[in-house]
C-alpha cells in the first residue's frame, strides 16, 4: 500500500466517524479517484485495521457498525515502535527486491498509526544517496537510548543526556533536557528538545546521544510545532551546486533522474547537479562520503568547512 491509500483511509475514517455516511460516488469525487480505487482503499481499510465498515441502505453510505472503533485509538506497543524506529532505517536495504512491497506495506501500517511525538517526515533526501551514510545500522546502544527517549516521552519525564557535537569538533557536553518528540527526516532520527541550560528548543541527533538516563522530574511543556525547527522544511533552504567525477557521474545521473533537481553533463565528463537542502548535518556527511569524486562548487562555507576537515585528515598520514 502506497502513502496516498494511508491518507485517503485516514479521510475515510474521519468521514465515516463523523456520521457523513459516504458513499463510493461522494468518496470518488471528494478522494478525486476511480471507483475501482475507492473500493480497494475500503477492502484494505477492512483487511489492515480490521474497521468495522458496513453499508446503509436506507443512509446510501457507509458507517461503522461498531462505534467504539476509532482508527486512532489502536495502540502501539513499545516493542512496535522499535521495530518502527529501526525498520525505517532498515527498509532501504530492500528496495528492488521481492520483499520490498510486503515489508513496506507492515511498516506503512505502523506509521499511520504513531502517537504525536514521533513525525517522520515524507521528504527524505537521502532516499536517493548512493553512498553509506543513510545506510548505517542502529546498533545496541541506538536502541537503547531510543527505548529511553520513548519512556520518557510517555511518561512526560526529563532526560539528562551526554551529546557529542559534530559542529563544535566532536565535544561532549551533558544537559538536562525536556524530550517533545522524535523526527525521521532525511534519513537519520532526531530528538527535538527544550535545552534546561539555555532555554531553547535543539536538535539532537539520536545516533550521537551517549549516555542517556530517565530524571524524576517532569518534562516542561514547549512549542513542539515545525514554525521554528531547525529540520523543518519550512526553514531557509540552502542551494548546493556540487560537480561529480566522471567516474561516477552515470550513476549520480540515474539516481537525480527521477527527482526534481538541475542535472547538467559538462564538457569534460563531469556532471554538475544542483539541488536544495535543509539538513547541514546529513549533507556535510554525504557529501564528505564522495571524496575525491566530488567537488562543492557553492555554498562557500560547505565548501570551506570539507577543506579545513581535509588538511586535518591528511596531517593524519
Amino acid at each position: 500500500m502506497d502513502q496516498k491509500s494511508l491518507v485517503r483511509i485516514v479521510e475515510m475514517d474521519n468521514l465515516i466517524r463523523n456520521g457523513k455516511y459516504p458513499n463510493c460516488k461522494f468518496l470518488q469525487k471528494h478522494l478525486c479517484v476511480s471507483e475501482r480505487t475507492v473500493l480497494r482503499d475500503i477492502d484494505l481499510f477492512k483487511k489492515l485495521f480490521n474497521a468495522p465498515i458496513r453499508y446503509s441502505k436506507s443512509k446510501n453510505g457507509y458507517y461503522y457498525s461498531d462505534l467504539s472503533f476509532v482508527l486512532n485509538d489502536i495502540k502501539l506497543t513499545e516493542g512496535d515502535l522499535l521495530s518502527l524506529l529501526v525498520g525505517q532505517n532498515v527498509l532501504n536495504f530492500y528496495k528492488n527486491t521481492p520483499f520490498y512491497d510486503d515489508l513496506q506495506r507492515s511498516f506503512q501500517k505502523i506509521t499511520v498509526l504513531l502517537p504525536d511525538y514521533i513525525q517522520i517526515s515524507e521528504n527524505n533526501f537521502f532516499d536517493i544517496s548512493v553512498d553509506m551514510y543513510d545506510s548505517m545500522m542502529l546498533n545496541k546502544k541506538n536502541i537503547k537510548v531510543f527505548k529511553a527517549i520513548l519512556q520518557s516521552l510517555d511518561e512526560k519525564k526529563r532526560l539528562k543526556i551526554e551529546y557529542k557535537d559534530i559542529l563544535e569538533d566532536e565535544k561532549v557536553y551533558s544537559v538536562a533536557i525536556s524530550p517533545g518528540k522524535v523526527k525521521f527526516y532525511n534519513g537519520e532520527w532526531y530528538l527535538s528538545a527544550l535545552n534546561h541550560i539555555t532555554g531553547k528548543k535543539v536538535q539532537f541527533n539520536i545516533k550521537r546521544i551517549g549516555t542517556i538516563r530517565k530524571l524524576k522530574e517532569t518534562a516542561m511543556d514547549f512549542d513542539v510545532n515545525d514554525d521554528d525547527d531547525q529540520l523543518s522544511m519550512t526553514q531557509e533552504k540552502m542551494i548546493v551546486i556540487a560537480e561529480f567525477s566522471k567516474t561516477i557521474s552515470a550513476v549520480i545521473a540515474d539516481k537525480f533522474a527521477e527527482n526534481a533537481h538541475k542535472v547538467k553533463r559538462l564538457s569534460n565528463g563531469k556532471l554538475e547537479v544542483e539541488f536544495v537542502q535543509t539538513d547541514i548535518h546529513s549533507l556535510y556527511q554525504w557529501l564528505l562520503s564522495f571524496g575525491s569524486h566530488v567537488e562543492i562548487i557553492q555554498p562557500v562555507m560547505l565548501r570551506n568547512r570539507i577543506r579545513k576537515d581535509l588538511i586535518k585528515m591528511l596531517s593524519m598520514y
